[in-house]
């Protein structure tokens, strides 16, 4: 692997129609939270023949209105799918790749992921748990605020979640939300949106099972408020390993056991195959110059 620079979508436009920027391959992924993530999977793909810069969008709209213009930049991008497949609006270019889930978070929150990260982080005292039943625990006791969350997106409401997390909610207090603190939020938030006095949780919670029926939570829920929860859960739970990591220590430990799962491969191969079809390859006399 053999990155250049890291900078944002506008700098590198700029530097190409500015200065005639030489360095044109550059993988464009979105924010800079999935920074973490996505460098460890490029270590692991092994791709120190090919040279290009990491160029990051601030967020899909900056996206969209780049994919519209014409430009020298030779690219290829990581997007979150979010919902996307859903709502049939998948953008069709071969240089982008989509996320299988929500976000690229959701992958750090895969069963197999979590299982191999409470096999590391166990000990006598605090015992080993299957990531199924972690994942199982800690989904049933958010479970109001999944359903608050898909309710807005599958409503269309437009609350923004960029300031709500399960700790709002007082999850990392005793690993279950404040369920009358979370619905006095969401009475304010149907009084500033004009949302209908009728919504009837019951009610979403069936068309929540029926949602599940057809699709993964990981592609309904977004996996950065699951990383938080799970944050939470193994600080909780195995205090001792967890004294001295904050959430981005954490979040590179589980990017570490995700590129080594099947899906994390997968992942990897897909990229370095868009890579290698796209970007300029390096002779073995410029790699070893």
């Amino acid at each position: 692997m053999c990155v250049d620079l890291i900078m944002t979508l506008e700098e590198k436009i700029n530097a190409i129609e500015i200065f005639n920027d030489p360095v044109i391959n550059s993988l464009i992924v979105e924010g800079k939270t999935d920074s973490i993530i996505y460098n460890k999977v490029i270590e692991d793909a092994n791709l120190s023949d090919i040279e290009f810069d990491v160029v990051i969008a601030e967020n899909k709209n900056e996206v969209l209105k780049f994919l519209k213009k014409k430009t020298d930049l030779n690219f290829i991008m990581i997007l979150d799918t979010d919902l996307d497949r859903y709502y049939n609006r998948i953008i069709e270019n071969d240089r982008v790749l989509y996320t299988h889930y929500y976000t690229l978070e959701n992958y750090l929150v895969l069963p197999e992921v979590i299982d191999i990260a409470s096999r590391y982080f166990s000990s006598r005292n605090n015992p080993y748990k299957d990531g199924n039943t972690i994942l199982n625990y800690i989904y049933t006791n958010i479970h109001d605020f999944v359903l608050f969350y898909i309710a807005n997106n599958y409503y269309g409401w437009g609350i923004s979640f960029e300031k709500r997390s399960v700790g709002k909610y007082d999850f990392h207090i005793n690993l279950k939300i404040d369920k009358e603190k979370l619905r006095e939020d969401f009475e304010k938030c149907k009084s500033e949106k004009s949302i209908s006095s009728d919504f009837n949780w019951d009610e979403f919670d069936k068309i929540y099972s029926n949602l599940t029926n057809s699709y993964n939570v990981n592609e309904l829920f977004n996996g950065k408020i699951t990383f938080d929860a799970v944050y939470f859960y193994f600080s909780n739970k195995y205090p001792t390993i967890m004294c001295n990591r904050n959430k981005n220590i954490f979040k590179a430990d589980l990017a570490k056991y995700f590129i080594n799962s099947p899906e994390g491969k997968e992942f990897g191969c897909q990229l370095k195959s868009k890579m290698q079809k796209y970007f300029q390859v390096k002779t073995a006399k410029e790699i070893y110059a």
